[in-house]
């Protein structure tokens, strides 16, 4: 994978992470991630270099942005109970054999909540196969209802705004109480790299899209310290998309409070 397409693809996950979009069991996720990939993988393929569109077919393209983009707001965008506070921050790392450069990681903040209740969230995401660093700082609505302003760092870059337009955002639908007691495992005891915690396991699948298990935990901003999915067996990558696992885990890595805007967006 070329490293300019995977970061751009890498903006658009760590874009719509901010959000909390937490409606991963409906299909209308692939739907607004295409939408999306279409708005702003143009915008940013036209500052990094060649544009990803003409170099992959949009099957591939669909795809690859679903796989990255399920990546990273599983990793606790979908919030099960009490979200963060502002300054509060979560790393995620990616379990497995680590890349050349280190282990793949996402760091979701929360930076501040503005008077007129708008808020500011940061998304970092690094690749361990790379060394590079995207880093997102977006500005929602009151209740994240919709994506207002975006300022992006590429790796060796300065930071620059990326357009937004309407429709680029899809605000979060959140699940029953009924349907979160019915997918509860149970409780457990979970070791991560930031420590060991009392958790409660959670399981949802739907047919032909695999599963998708959370590990909830008090003490720790958004709750979730462990994310695992396990892909569609006989759901075929398009061309150009071999080799991507379709069975990844995402652990927490560290968490904390103080979060600052890397990119001035509060100064």
């Amino acid at each position: 994978m070329n490293r300019t397409r995977l970061l751009s693809v890498a903006v658009l996950s760590c874009a719509l992470v901010l959000g909390g979009c937490a409606q991963i069991l409906d299909a209308a996720i692939d739907r607004a991630a295409e939408r999306t990939g279409e708005k702003i993988g143009d915008a940013v393929g036209e500052r990094v270099g060649d544009a990803i569109v003409r170099s992959y077919s949009p099957l591939f393209l669909s795809w690859y942005t679903t796989y990255l983009f399920g990546m990273a707001f599983g990793a606790g965008a979908y919030q099960i109970g009490e979200g963060y506070e502002p300054g509060e921050w979560t790393r995620w790392e990616l379990a497995g054999e680590p890349g050349p450069k280190g282990r793949s990681w996402m760091e979701r903040a929360f930076l501040a909540r503005l008077d007129d209740g708008k808020e500011w969230w940061r998304v970092k995401f690094f690749d361990g196969d790379s060394g590079d660093t995207v880093t997102i700082e977006a500005l929602f609505s009151p209740g994240r209802e919709q994506l207002l302003r975006m300022r992006m760092q590429l790796p060796g870059e300065e930071p620059e705004e990326v357009p937004v337009e309407e429709g680029t955002y899809v605000p979060p639908r959140e699940l029953t109480e009924e349907s979160l007691e019915g997918a509860k495992v149970g409780a457990e005891s979970v070791t991560v790299p930031a420590g060991t915690f009392d958790a409660i396991h959670y399981r949802f699948g739907t047919p032909g899209r695999g599963t998708w298990e959370w590990w909830v935990a008090d003490g720790v901003p958004g709750r979730v310290v462990r994310y695992k999915e396990t892909g569609a067996r006989d759901r075929e990558a398009p061309e150009g998309a071999e080799g991507l696992d379709e069975d990844w885990t995402l652990e927490l890595a560290g968490y904390g409070d103080g979060a600052k805007s890397e990119l001035g967006v509060l100064d």
